[in-house]
């Protein structure tokens, strides 16, 4: 009979060291990650030990401290502490994150792409991209804010080096599954705050007309 392990016996140690030591740096796990060699997406085995032990780390990390959380739409795990509303460097990242991410999108959205384009191998961004960028005003302003010093070569290293891009060559990237969810979220949310102000000033002009003035 076959002995059938389970809890830290079933779970590989060297691959549960390295999920740790990802996810407690704020990389997300993604369920592919893209290889320079096969110049393709492949599996990443980190992401499947999690996957196939899901149960089990979520009890370990909980125990830690920590909550580890899956996002089952775009297929990845990362891991935030279960009381960090008053982290400093947690916050400082996710700010980090929100503007490195809201600048791509803007950027590559007036470019007149499609957003859907920058998680694509044959599109994604280059290094003329790269340079557009650090070439305008508003986009130095806007990293120098999150503390973004070095420019945008230090907010696409620090997306990169969490798994929101990835980088498929020299000076090009394309965006990672969780990158691509956390940007149509911030796309969302801008879109709601636009139409709240515009059903905001559309109410106004209605008050305005039925006083006369």
């Amino acid at each position: 009979m076959i002995e059938q392990r389970t809890g830290f016996d079933a779970v590989d140690p060297e691959r549960s060291a390295e999920a740790f030591r990802d996810l407690s740096a704020g990389k997300v796990i993604t369920r592919e990650r893209f290889d320079q060699i096969q110049n393709d997406m492949v599996e990443n085995p980190v992401y499947t030990t999690l996957f196939r032990n899901h149960e089990h780390f979520r009890a370990m990390y909980q125990h830690l401290g920590y909550e580890l959380v899956f996002n089952d739409k775009r297929h990845f795990f990362f891991m935030r502490e279960l009381s960090n509303s008053e982290d400093r460097d947690y916050n400082r990242n996710a700010f980090k994150i929100q503007v490195a991410l809201l600048i791509i999108g803007r950027y590559f959205a007036q470019s007149g792409r499609d957003l859907q384009y920058l998680e694509s191998p044959a599109v994604g961004l280059r290094e003329n991209d790269i340079a557009a960028i650090a070439k305008d005003d508003e986009y130095t302003i806007m990293l120098r804010s999150a503390e973004f010093k070095e420019g945008v070569e230090a907010a696409f290293g620090f997306l990169r080096n969490r798994g929101f891009l990835f980088e498929t060559g020299v000076n090009r990237y394309i965006m990672s599954p969780a990158g691509m969810y956390f940007l149509e979220k911030l796309v969302e949310l801008y879109q709601e705050k636009i139409a709240v102000t515009t059903e905001e000033s559309e109410n106004y002009l209605v008050l305005q007309d039925s006083d006369g003035t």
